[in-house]
């Protein structure tokens, strides 16, 4: 810092683009303030990373948080199942915590019509159970079960 208060000591006045004269006091504004701009900058950019890491660590004892366990729900844990689309669900299992259900394939009429689901056990599991369309009998198998991770903003 030294070396560089002796710099600006040296110029008096520097002329910019707008033609007009600055004094040695704005030019040491103008030459510190990139670096806070780029501090501040610099902490964004680790808050996305963060975030990212986040969620890739998520491993098996996440999931029991959720109530997934090998790869089941517990039948008496869910309280809701809403299908957003034809394929993907949402499950409410309190607490604030909801589970992303995805169906092997598009099952044409189960938001609109409604399910018939008859597990086989006292659990739901990917790959095993399924649901039937109300009005077309038609079989869904389940295909994944996840836990549903909002990003900032309800996202």
């Amino acid at each position: 810092m030294k070396i560089f208060s002796s710099w600006v000591k040296k110029i008096d006045n520097v002329f910019c683009h707008t033609q007009c004269i600055l004094r040695k006091r704005t030019l040491l504004l103008f030459v510190i303030s990139p670096a806070f701009a780029c501090a501040e900058g610099y902490d964004h950019s680790y808050a996305k990373l963060s975030l990212t890491e986040e969620l890739r660590s998520l491993d098996e004892s996440d999931l029991s948080s959720f109530g997934i366990s090998n790869r089941c729900i517990r039948r008496n844990a869910i309280k809701s199942i809403r299908f957003q689309d034809d394929q993907i669900a949402i499950i409410k299992v309190g607490r604030g915590k909801e589970i992303v259900l995805t169906l092997t394939r598009p099952c044409l009429g189960i938001k609109r019509n409604g399910f018939i689901f008859s597990p086989r056990s006292n659990k739901l599991c990917e790959k095993f159970d399924y649901f039937e369309v109300m009005e077309t009998n038609m079989i869904c198998q389940i295909d994944s079960i996840q836990p549903h991770i909002r990003l900032e903003n309800g996202y």
